[in-house]
């Protein structure tokens, strides 16, 4: 390190020559090399200087480093310390110094100057805080009459507050976690099964019974489909024996052929005269009884074609109870296949399809969500400790907010159930319902959403009020 020693100007401390960093704000890194307690010589000709920077003194290997301020000097490229504190006044002097004196700074001789006092702040009292103090004290009557009125507004609104909230505890009985529920029916699938149609929308009003989604089962249409093969080859093979047995009725027995043909003869034999006289007519006669004992005979139904005639019969009957039974199967099963359909259990209005078609669906799935036509109503939670201040029958008053407006409307408890509801509360307690009093169901479906929060009261009795205070009724 070369230490040149230079004559000031007039207004400057002596100038050294020592290097210390002087870091930008843009980050760039700039090399002071003279620099004095007051000022630093910036080494670059810019067109504007920088106005602060974090200036580093190098100490035994390590940078001591500050934040500093610059004001422009008179000269271009002269830099004034602004707004030093006393520490880095201090800093800057100690190396300074050193610098001057040719000897290296102590640690300790550091430590002090780091921990110089910072700036005196004076603590003695403006020209406007003396001001403040000699201002012109208000009137003492107008003091009274301020005091008065604010500890009475003080006193009604703190008594307002506490009065109306014993009032209440009094007269009501407050219930937790209210809310508007509607009347719905869950529909789910009994099997697993794809969604084959959907009947309805959100909106639509179903009937009791009324099919919702069509549903189809793969093995079902498997085994619907080998029925109708079977019962088409039954019908064949009906059809086949129907027309053999027509065919052997068309052809007939030939032995009654045979005999009908020799009476035919032996009539034909005898000539007018003859067969009107009633001579020689035994030919005829044996030939007649012949024909008949053989009708007679087939009148029991005896021969070889009427046992042909009687096996075609017991086939096709046979065929016949085995084509109703298939027809029967075929019937049951499509019933079994129309028995997994989804199918309103109550009349209402679809309110939520959770499923679309094609899906397949597994057994036990939410399908579709009906809101039966009933008006919807309130359910809160109680705790089981206050089950005596309420009963069915007791009116309530339910408040709401609609169009940013607070509104209240009356109510009376329905339904009280000891009991564990999820929805509202993990807690046992009481579950309270109740029913909106003069309200039909459109009515209460237009003012009131599913969940939407009210604020429910019940008015307790005037002739609990002896219970109150520990009297018998």
């Amino acid at each position: 390190m070369q230490v040149r020693h230079e004559r000031p100007m007039s207004e400057l401390s002596y100038q050294v020559s020592a290097p210390l960093k002087l870091t930008l704000e843009a980050g760039q890194i700039v090399t002071i090399k003279h620099w004095s307690l007051d000022r630093i010589d910036y080494p670059e000709a810019v067109d504007i200087l920088p106005k602060s920077g974090l200036l580093s003194i190098p100490f035994q290997g390590v940078d001591i480093q500050f934040f500093v301020e610059f004001e422009t000097d008179t000269q271009d490229t002269y830099l004034k310390f602004k707004n030093l504190t006393g520490r880095q006044r201090e800093t800057l002097a100690i190396f300074y110094r050193s610098i001057l004196s040719g000897k290296m700074v102590s640690t300790g001789d550091m430590i002090t100057s780091l921990d110089t006092p910072v700036d005196l702040v004076p603590m003695g009292e403006t020209d406007d805080e003396k001001a403040s103090d000699t201002a012109r004290a208000s009137p003492q009557f107008l003091r009274v009459i301020w005091n008065v009125a604010f500890y009475l507004i003080l006193s009604v609104v703190v008594f307002g507050l506490i009065g109306q909230q014993i009032w209440t505890r009094i007269s009501q009985v407050s219930l937790m976690h209210a809310r508007v529920v509607a009347p719905l029916v869950e529909h789910r699938n009994t099997d697993a099964a794809y969604v084959d149609e959907i009947l309805v929308a959100i909106g639509d009003e179903v009937q009791r019974g009324q099919t919702l989604i069509r549903l189809n089962l793969p093995e079902h249409d498997a085994k619907l489909t080998d029925i109708r093969g079977r019962i088409s080859a039954a019908e064949t093979r009906l059809q086949a024996l129907e027309n053999t047995r027509q065919v052997h009725l068309n052809t007939g027995d030939p032995t009654r052929r045979v005999l009908l043909q020799a009476y035919n003869q032996t009539v034909a034999s005898l000539n007018d005269r003859n067969f009107f006289s009633g001579r020689d007519l035994d030919d005829v006669i044996n030939a007649w009884h012949d024909l008949r004992d053989f009708d007679d005979l087939a009148r029991l139904a005896k021969g070889p074609f009427y046992d042909i005639l009687r096996g075609l019969d017991v086939e096709i009957q046979a065929q016949n109870d085995a084509l109703g039974r298939l027809k029967r199967e075929l019937g049951n099963h499509k019933d079994a296949m129309d028995a997994v359909d989804i199918v309103a259990t109550t009349a209402g209005t679809i309110l939520q399809i959770d499923v679309f078609e094609d899906q397949y669906i597994a057994r036990g799935m939410l399908a579709i969500t009906i809101e039966e036509n009933r008006p919807r109503m309130v359910r809160a939670w109680l705790s089981e400790e206050m089950s005596q201040t309420v009963h069915i029958g007791m009116q309530s008053r339910i408040r709401f907010s609609e169009a940013g407006q607070t509104r209240s409307v009356m109510g009376t408890i329905s339904d009280i159930q000891a009991s564990i509801d999820p929805d509202i509360s993990d807690d046992f307690g009481i579950i309270v319902s109740v029913a909106f009093n003069d309200m039909n169901v459109t009515q209460t479906r237009h003012t009131f959403r599913t969940n939407a929060p009210v604020t429910l009261s019940a008015s307790k009795d005037w002739a609990d009020f002896g219970s109150l205070i520990g009297l018998e009724r």
